[in-house]
């Protein structure tokens, strides 16, 4: 549900973490002034849960010991 933009991971990497920052306010104004909301800069899903041979980890709460 991202802008077409913000899918191309090398229009993303160029920008700076405050242009990020910036790109994503004007976008969320812009938004609300056509009606849409704030669903599209919504939190992303979490990542599967992937199977190590030394145990889970889905990058949250439960951690492989090899990390």
């Amino acid at each position: 549900m991202r802008p077409v933009e913000m899918l191309d991971r090398d229009f993303v990497n160029a920008f700076t973490f405050d242009q990020a920052i910036t790109y994503k306010e004007h976008y969320q104004e812009e938004l609300k002034r056509q009606g849409k909301g704030d669903t599209v800069f919504g939190r992303d899903a979490m990542p599967p849960t992937k199977r190590y041979s030394a145990g889970e980890d889905n990058c949250a709460d439960k951690l492989c010991p090899i990390r």
